[in-house]
């Protein structure tokens, strides 16, 4: 049965998300702040966190950012739940790492998709056996089994991080899922055209097809057939206006 830790100050909200999710056989941990939802999530370490952003106390980043500094709960995947529809809160969660932010008022139906549908991916990822990866002077080798796989770095959209593993979206459209740190990622990728524009996430600039400022002159880009906005933290912004990579 998995385990899911609800961090939630409105009693009323909380409650329903419980009781619905227990009829769908999960098990509930609840908290109505974050000192406690800490707590709990360090000590029985659930399967998932949803999590409210404005909680008494320390609020729902605090949270996040606290429980990414412990190796045993920084790769639970993490939702926020949230009335509030600003950008900057988006990127700001996207920085630290949250799989996903819903803005309320929710439907307790799609949240329980949305939270199999993360269940099932982090699942996934566990049960990949690429593990080698080898620099071959501007390729990269990763084989899985008796199956080898030539990638040019040059091939590379953006790599995403997946708890301890990373994911590689191509040109192509594939994607290869790796048991590979964004920094040691960083160790073998050319300076010069990936960098990592927030906790979770390495682009390979020359992707970039329009590039905006955020409402506090932070970087949102649309990368080459890519679906989602790259938001970029504010030190990636600055670092990037100082290098005048982007222009």
């Amino acid at each position: 049965m998995k385990q899911l830790l609800i961090i939630e100050d409105d009693a009323d909200l909380r409650n329903i998300i419980s009781e619905f999710f227990h009829e769908n056989d999960f098990k509930v941990l609840s908290s109505p702040d974050g000192i406690d939802g800490i707590k709990l999530a360090k000590e029985y370490k659930p399967d998932v966190i949803i999590c409210d952003l404005l909680l008494p106390g320390v609020d729902g980043f605090k949270v996040k950012e606290i429980l990414a500094e412990d190796k045993n709960t920084s790769t639970i995947p993490f939702i926020y739940l949230t009335g509030n529809k600003e950008i900057t809160d988006m990127r700001h969660a996207m920085e630290l790492g949250a799989d996903d932010y819903i803005v309320k008022p929710i439907k307790v139906r799609d949240l329980l998709n949305l939270v199999l549908k993360r269940l099932e991916r982090l699942h996934s990822f566990k049960s990949v056996k690429v593990s080698n990866l080898n620099d071959n002077g501007g390729k990269f080798i990763v084989k899985n089994g008796k199956q080898s796989l030539f990638v040019s770095f040059d091939d590379i959209k953006i790599i995403s991080a997946e708890g301890y593993y990373s994911v590689v979206n191509l040109n192509n459209g594939k994607k290869v899922t790796i048991k590979k740190s964004l920094k040691n990622w960083l160790t073998i990728l050319p300076n010069n055209k990936f960098y990592q524009v927030h906790r979770n996430s390495i682009i390979n600039i020359e992707m970039i097809e329009k590039l905006d400022s955020g409402p506090k002159g932070n970087y949102i880009a649309k990368l080459k057939n890519y679906p989602e906005l790259i938001f970029f933290s504010q030190r990636c912004s600055q670092k990037i206006r100082k290098d005048s990579i982007l222009k």
